[in-house]
């Protein structure tokens, strides 16, 4: 399995140092095979003062085989116009 994304809610701004996403990253332990995801929803993990649209790191941590590795992500927030 490679890394997998999947949005749960609406794009929201919490601040400008620690910002959340509505989505969860997953991925697979290389030495172990456990399956790791990062809730960056509501589940404890953020992307500290985050560049948009600039390619930005997030590290993974596995406990049971102690092994780490990081995975590229791009923060981004989009714009839309409404027609009323």
């Amino acid at each position: 399995m490679t890394a997998k994304l999947t949005k749960i809610m609406k794009t929201e701004i919490y601040g400008e140092k620690r910002q959340r996403f509505p989505y969860i990253l997953e991925d697979v332990c290389k030495k172990c095979g456990i399956k790791i995801e990062q809730n960056f929803h509501n589940g404890g993990y953020y992307l500290s003062e985050p560049i948009f649209n600039q390619p930005t790191i997030v590290h993974f941590y596995c406990d049971d085989c102690d092994l780490e590795w990081d995975i590229k992500v791009i923060p981004r927030i989009s714009l839309e116009i409404i027609k009323e």
